[in-house]
């Protein structure tokens, strides 16, 4: 009797359906491609998405002499004086010409020296296209073209600063840095 007990315990046991628990192998991150965070791996939306808000914006560096001058005066404003560029930094979306930042004039600004401008408001940045242009304020005469570019902020974005490269048809560059902060 005891051999019958004991196989139809182990009959029972091995006839028993085997559960095991299985891990969740899904991976959480942030899944908004406006998101300097974004992460195209990840398996599902973990409300980890911060986004980039402009600080301020910033010309490194702008050509030494205006390409469209004529000899002997090279450069942006009147020789005589000493002055460099009068600079004017204007953004806009590309696509739809909405624009985000026209700075005041930055007068007097040296061409190998920073110059900054803090934003006005905290705009939020999306993963678009932007176009910036450059220019040499001249209050009568019509602006002088410095430099302009495109850049999609979110492609470009790391550690709370995005630099582009603007160009002048003759070839200058010119570095624009855009300081962002990440919030929700």
């Amino acid at each position: 009797m005891r051999y019958i007990y004991f196989f139809c315990l182990l009959l029972f046991i091995l006839s028993c359906k085997k559960t095991t628990i299985e891990q969740d192998t899904k991976i959480g991150g942030c899944t908004d491609p406006d998101s300097p965070l974004y992460d195209p791996t990840v398996d599902f939306e973990d409300a980890s998405c911060l986004y980039a808000y402009i600080q301020e914006y910033e010309i490194s560096y702008y050509p030494g002499e205006d390409p469209d001058a004529s000899w002997p005066i090279l450069t942006w404003d009147d020789p005589l004086s000493g002055s460099n560029a009068d600079l004017i930094l204007t953004i806009w979306e590309q696509e739809t010409g909405n624009n985000i930042f026209t700075s005041s004039e930055l007068p007097n600004q040296p061409y190998n020296s920073p110059g900054t401008w803090n934003a006005p408001e905290n705009i939020k940045l999306f993963n678009k296209e932007y176009q910036w242009e450059l220019v040499d304020y001249d209050g009568l005469n019509s602006n002088d073209f410095i430099a302009s570019g495109t850049f999609n902020p979110i492609e470009l974005a790391s550690e709370g600063e995005i630099t582009t490269i603007g160009n002048h048809t003759a070839g200058n560059q010119s570095q624009l840095k855009i300081y962002y902060y990440l919030a929700p």
